[in-house]
């Protein structure tokens, strides 16, 4: 064996068998021969110079060489890092998401899982992957602006990725510090922007373009089409970004990811849009891509019956028959581009080859992947009484004259105008509570100023829901719009009065009663009740808790400790816990440790729904899903309910994959509730009609789709390896835990005490960083000298402010580089061993040769080898003894009188 210019770790010194053993340590770069099991006494002969010279270190450092150096080679040896450190259970069908994107190259691929499934997941475990291998330093990720936060939120608590958000004060404040074009500033090597914000600007998508990005994510990637229009072709302006990120002349070998639950919206030429993106060699026209589509269905079915069938090897021949037309013409009909068809695997094999979209993508199902608990919805229904059926008479009032006012109006006070009434329409059907704060607010704001009515200082309608988005106060928000109707503060006055002789809504007595024997029946009851408004929230929390329940909110205005303390109080409570949410501070968060949700008032957009119900409806949810929702007899929500419950299934069946088809959905009702109240529920029913047609044919459609592609279930035993290797490694933990701990004290960091609950929950720890490292890494800590940490990858952390210390932490590899290279050309050291610790080991060397073989993709191993005096090289021995330096014992120092052997 030889290698040339690798680095080499010298570690083990033995003196005679009476004595106790020595142990002399030694990093170089020199290289190492090994002929017949000897090594050849000379290449020792500079650590035993400098032995016998006195320059020798402490048995401390050489055990956190050694582990250091071994543990980090093993971690980058694995096929997959990020399996061995995640933050999650996991699951089969993301594995073979991983297994499949990291097999091929380069990594272009269409992630179409249905909703539930953990696209962000999988997408995120390649995000870990590629730059655990230094393939991917600086990446972008492109999704609608709600869900910005959740990308952020599962990166930073599953994967120790850091990624910011780029938008408009981001980009003001890095061009005020210098920056010509922020996105290739080194602030942007980790960065997540919103559809809208990164497409919508033709300067802005050129200067995202021209950055040097090793990763593009885009999800919801359905929004980045060519739409036909007759013989016209329209592009998107995030199919323009995208193609300029992904197709233009030598990009092709950048990592892409589309992600989207939907692949196409009942158009070929969509999805073909996508597939061309990632590879336009793969099919040279679009009429082809058809063609393949068409064709190709029957090869699933055939693919399916072989691995149906018990006999297939028995019935090969029948098979090997039946696949002729998809084998290459050119071979005889038992052969295939693999080798000779012989078996089973190999027909199967041949067959999967011949599918070209399943090049790039890839798609698991719910029903394939299992593991979802039923959904079952429940309607309560309610009565209004006199003062708020008065109420709502009053305010169908005002709405209908504004409504009629968008006529005469001006273009932009038709616009506040009808989002005014829109969100009094809302808040009527949310609770009194809000209406009235709401009403309020605005009424004082028209009586303080008559200058005011020049509406110069109106609140322009996108701004505002921009703000009601982010969860401020609503009647904050529609006080600043512009005026509607002639006598506005009278006509709302009135409303005001009828409102303030409402004490309880009566939706909220439902509620309040339905609630107790909730609590009746189920021990420990956790339920998750979703509203749009903040007013209605707090409304509600003083209401429960009057009632004995221990009640949190959940909202965009808390920063993020006070979001975590408030899951956590929800979670890990023992009497019965209540959390209201807001759409906003809903995101991103999973919550599948409950299994009741109650929709207190109901969006208009059907995915806001969904994203609620995917809250608790996820894998890992171990009891069925109850979905409670209002019917307030005679009133809008009774109609929306209809829609969503009646003609969409929205609440027993997932839907998250019909977004093309339901994103406009809201758009529809809108416009529906703004006809007059004799004509509205006319309106209702035929949009309910034809979203129910869309969706039936949609469903149809990805029924068929479902047969152009191949999941994860290909992959299954190797994604079984793959899962068995990673639970292996979790048996040494413990020694990786020890060694980051050593590795922070060698550079004088201070690490509270485990279990110091006084100060922190179970599994965190607080580190605080000391000269030097805090003075040589100054920029990697940037200066955040504390930070709260947790060592063990499946502790269950709760918390965006919690950092999993593992391998591919920064701080961390900082650690491993610093204490693996800074070996002053060759450091001894030395320990002593008891005799009982390893009998085994006679008068010798040892050496740790660490061995880099540059080619396509660098391999690098760690070979541990024991010499004795004689020359004769024991391999076993040598792992023996490197295993024995993870201990991180103290073995003693040597006797005064020793001296090296002659």
């Amino acid at each position: 064996m030889q290698t040339d210019g690798t680095e080499g770790i010298v570690l083990d010194r033995t003196v005679r068998q009476d004595r106790p053993i020595a142990q002399v340590h030694w990093f170089n770069g020199q290289t190492s021969r090994v002929l017949e099991g000897r090594l050849r006494p000379a290449e020792i002969s500079d650590p035993v110079e400098r032995f016998k010279e006195g320059r020798i270190d402490s048995h401390e450092e050489f055990n956190l060489r050694s582990v250091a150096a071994e543990l980090w080679i093993r971690n980058h040896s694995e096929q997959f890092i990020s399996l061995s450190h995640a933050k999650f259970d996991l699951m089969p069908h993301q594995v073979g998401v991983l297994h499949r994107v990291m097999s091929k190259t380069p990594h272009r691929f269409l992630l179409c899982d249905e909703v539930g499934l953990g696209k962000t997941i999988e997408a995120a475990m390649v995000i870990k992957e590629l730059r655990s291998r230094g393939l991917a330093e600086r990446i972008l990720i492109i999704c609608p602006a709600n869900l910005q936060r959740q990308w952020q939120y599962e990166l930073k608590t599953k994967f120790n990725e850091t990624f910011r958000i780029f938008n408009r004060n981001t980009l003001q404040y890095l061009r005020g510090e210098g920056a010509s074009n922020p996105w290739i500033a080194k602030e942007a090597a980790s960065v997540i922007t919103s559809h809208q914000f990164a497409a919508n600007n033709e300067k802005r998508r050129q200067e995202i373009s021209t950055a040097p990005w090793d990763l593009v994510i885009v999800d919801e990637a359905h929004h980045a089409r060519r739409r036909r229009q007759g013989n016209r072709v329209e592009q998107t302006n995030l199919y323009r970004l995208v193609r300029d990120l992904t197709a233009e002349s030598g990009l092709d070998r950048r990592s892409v990811l589309f992600l989207t639950a939907t692949p196409m919206q009942l158009q070929y030429h969509e999805l073909y849009s996508l597939v061309e993106l990632l590879d336009h060699t793969l099919f040279p026209s679009e009429q082809d891509f058809a063609d393949h589509i068409d064709a190709r269905s029957s090869l699933i079915r055939l693919m399916s019956a072989i691995k149906g069938d018990p006999a297939a090897s028995s019935n090969l021949k029948q098979y090997r028959s039946r696949a002729a037309r998809w084998l290459p013409e050119e071979l005889p009909e038992d052969q295939h581009r693999n080798g000779p068809i012989q078996n089973v695997d190999a027909l199967l094999g041949s067959l999967r080859s011949a599918h070209r979209l399943s090049e790039v993508m890839l798609r698991n199902r719910r029903a394939s992947v299992g593991g979802f608990m039923p959904r079952t919805a429940t309607i309560w229904d309610v009565e209004l009484d006199s003062n708020e059926q008065a109420a709502q008479a009053a305010m169908e009032s005002v709405i209908s004259d504004g409504y009629r006012a968008v006529a005469r109006a001006t273009a932009r006070s038709a616009n506040a105008i009808g989002f005014l009434m829109t969100m009094y329409q809302k808040l009527a059907a949310s609770s009194s509570r809000a209406l009235l704060a709401s009403l309020e607010s605005r009424r004082q704001r028209l009586l303080e100023s008559e200058s005011w009515r020049s509406s110069a200082a109106a609140l322009d309608p996108e701004a505002a829901a921009e703000r009601i988005e982010e969860d401020e106060l609503t009647g904050t928000v529609t006080a600043q719009l512009d005026p509607t109707i002639a006598d506005e503060a009278d006509r709302i006055g009135d409303v005001i009065d009828l409102l303030r002789e409402i004490k309880v809504d009566s939706k909220a007595g439902v509620l309040r009663d339905r609630l107790r024997i909730i609590n009746q029946n189920q021990d420990n009851a956790k339920v998750l009740i979703f509203t749009q408004f903040r007013e209605t929230q707090e409304m509600l929390r003083q209401l429960l808790m009057e009632e004995g329940w221990d009640c949190d909110v959940f909202h965009g205005q808390l920063n993020p400790d006070q979001k975590d303390q408030a899951i956590i109080r929800f979670r890990d409570g023992i009497d019965p816990q209540v959390l209201i949410s807001t759409e906003a501070g809903g995101e991103g968060r999973n919550l599948q440790f409950a299994n009741i949700l109650v929709n207190y008032d109901l969006p208009w957009n059907p995915m806001k729904v969904e994203q609620r119900i995917g809250r608790i409806d996820r894998i890992g949810q171990e009891r069925e899903i109850l979905i409670f929702n209002f019917r307030v007899v005679g009133t809008i929500e009774e109609r929306i309910l209809e829609v969503l419950h009646n003609r969409i299934g929205l609440f027993e069946n997932a839907i998250g994959g019909l977004e093309p088809i339901l994103g406009n959905a809201e758009n529809d009702i809108r416009s529906a509730m703004r006809e007059a109240a004799d004509k509205r529920d006319a309106a209702l029913l035929s949009v309910g009609q034809q979203l129910q047609r869309r969706i039936e044919a949609a469903r149809k459609a990805d029924q068929e789709l479902g047969q152009l592609y191949f999941d994860s279930a290909e992959y299954q035993d190797e994604i079984k390896r793959l899962i068995g290797q990673a639970e292996q490694e979790s048996f040494r933990q413990r020694t990786v835990d020890q060694l980051i701990l050593r590795l922070l004290q060698s550079v004088n960091a201070m690490v509270t005490p485990p279990g110091d609950g006084a100060r922190f929950p179970i599994g965190q720890r607080r580190v605080e960083f000391y000269p030097p490292f805090s003075i040589e890494q100054r920029d990697l800590l940037d200066g955040r000298d504390q930070r709260l940490v947790c060592f063990d990858p499946k502790q269950s952390v709760a918390s965006s402010d919690v950092e999993y210390f593992g391998f591919g932490h920064p701080i961390v590899n900082a650690l491993i580089k610093r204490t693996t290279q800074d070996s002053d050309n060759g450091k001894a050291a030395v320990r002593v061993l008891s005799r009982a610790a390893l009998p085994a080991v006679r008068q010798g060397w040892q050496f740790n040769w660490r061995f880099r073989l540059h080619a396509a993709e660098e391999r690098e191993w760690l070979w541990p080898i024991f010499v004795d005096d004689d020359g004769l090289a024991d391999e076993t021995l040598g792992a023996a003894l490197l295993r024995r330096s993870q201990d991180f014992a103290d073995e003693g120092s040597l006797p005064a009188d020793w001296a090296p052997a002659a």
